[in-house]
């Protein structure tokens, strides 16, 4: 049974593998960038500062939740069939085992979290969070559901179709359900109705293949699948440090408005990386091969290439963001808090970039358990040090606490990496820290929205053409998706 989601990515099928992604998974991340814009906007404009700031903590919590459990999954199907060449038959029928088990545990706590709505509230002691925990409960379960899928296709290299299922159609439905929330004058509740239909629809078009004959039945989940997944659980939670945690810390330390400030900016900030994201998801799978063929040298090449490219991807929109905020900021309403906020986040996806891959390198070698034990202290320390520092500095708590994770761990697993011969950091590479750091310091320090916007982004956008002169001819975008 064809399933639609690889029906509508089938034209793209003509081109390379690299072609793919850069065709498809740049034009899938910048509507997604496009769309995701127009729902905060809409949000902004419906509801009171506020009332959207209630909105986003709920939002971040239910995405959290269903990240979790549905990358777990997700991963446990990455993890066995990728490592088998993405072995169709195996891949189905360990999409239905997985999948029962997570309708099971996502349904459970979505109702949970539907009852207990007034005694969550009162935890952040904001008691008209409790409609918007209430409504948008589903987000848990067909969340989840979307993940596993994805999971599913990348697993075998599909990632254009998993980009589809995870992107396009579900900021498609919002860019269409949002809009027409505000003209036809529904209630504020039915945006979150918007929120979780958005990712029901296409869950549900694909789950078709769930029902398919060429390779019917279950594979049976062993102990050691179980404890996978159930570390590659905690482990997405605790690395989602941008509307993720971050969010959950700010609804309990900061008041609603303030709560705002920091979604809007959060939630620009999420779009640094967004190319590189691309990069690590084809790098996966190959990351894998190359580990099990015991090809050493050539993940290391592999993983040189990564570093360069991601550098060149994460500095160079995070740039052009930062130069285009103080034009588009005000087209949201009264968000002058984000700006700064908005710098600080940018240092820690920086020093990210220069580590790109190690996550995936580590889930791919089997090494959950210490992934997620890094994950767990780095979620720590960041609560830890914005609790702390938050009453002499407020919300900038939050990304100088970031930062100091970035500076911390990742190192430390790039340590554990060079354990098993993988180089993933050399020497030289922090030279690329020395501009972003001027310039993004330089900007935060200046008084008034251009100054700072032209320091911190011209300082990016500089070290981005830097890092693009500095590739050899030979080494082309993305050959590790060929």
């Amino acid at each position: 049974m064809s399933d639609p989601i690889s029906a509508f990515a089938r034209p793209l099928s003509r081109l390379s593998g690299a072609g793919r992604l850069v065709v498809l998974g740049s034009a899938a991340r910048v509507f997604a960038l496009v769309s995701q814009l127009v729902v905060l906007l809409v949000m902004s404009w419906m509801l009171p500062k506020a009332a959207f700031g209630e909105a986003m903590i709920v939002f971040t919590l239910y995405r959290l939740v269903s990240l979790g459990l549905g990358t777990g999954l997700g991963n446990l199907l990455l993890f066995r069939v990728g490592r088998q060449s993405g072995d169709p038959g195996l891949d189905a029928r360990l999409l239905r085992s997985v999948s029962l088990l997570g309708l099971v545990l996502s349904g459970a706590i979505a109702g949970g979290a539907a009852l207990l709505a007034a005694p969550i509230a009162a935890v952040f002691s904001k008691p008209d969070m409790a409609p918007w925990l209430l409504h948008m409960a589903p987000m848990i379960l067909f969340g989840t559901m979307n993940l596993v899928t994805a999971g599913s296709y990348d697993s075998r290299s599909r990632i254009t179709a998993s980009i589809l299922l995870t992107e396009v159609v579900p900021n498609g439905l919002r860019l269409v359900g949002f809009p027409l929330v505000a003209l036809w004058a529904l209630p504020d509740i039915a945006i979150a109705h918007v929120l979780w239909l958005s990712l029901a629809l296409p869950w549900a078009a694909d789950s078709l293949r769930l029902f398919s004959g060429r390779w019917p039945g279950f594979e049976p989940l062993s102990g050691a699948d179980l404890r996978y997944a159930g570390w590659f659980t905690i482990y997405p939670m605790a690395t989602q440090q941008l509307q993720g945690v971050d969010m959950l810390i700010v609804g309990a330390l900061f008041s609603s408005t303030i709560a705002a400030d920091y979604a809007l900016a959060s939630r620009l900030a999420t779009y640094f990386p967004f190319l590189q994201y691309i990069l690590i998801r084809g790098f996966a799978p190959l990351a894998g091969t190359l580990h099990q063929r015991g090809d050493i040298a050539g993940l290391n090449a592999a993983l040189a290439r990564l570093k360069r490219q991601s550098i060149l991807l994460v500095c160079l929109p995070t740039g052009f963001i930062l130069l285009g905020a103080p034009l588009g900021l005000p087209l949201f309403g009264d968000f002058s808090g984000a700006l700064p906020i908005l710098l600080a986040l940018a240092a820690p996806a920086v020093v990210r970039s220069i580590f790109s891959g190690t996550d995936a390198v580590l889930k791919m070698i089997g090494r959950a358990g210490f992934s997620s034990m890094v994950a767990l202290l780095s979620v720590g320390l960041i609560v830890a040090l914005s609790w702390l520092l938050a009453p002499w500095i407020g919300i900038h708590a939050l990304p100088l606490a970031m930062l100091a994770s970035a500076l911390l761990f990742n190192p430390l697993m790039a340590w554990m990496l060079g354990r098993e011969g993988i180089v993933v950091l050399g020497a030289r590479d922090i030279a690329w820290l020395i501009l972003p750091a001027a310039g993004l310091a330089l900007a935060l320090a200046l008084p008034g929205d251009w100054p700072r916007a032209l320091a911190g982004g011209g300082a990016l956008i500089g070290t981005a053409l830097a890092a693009g002169l500095s590739g050899r001819g030979k080494d082309k975008l993305l050959t590790m998706a060929e």
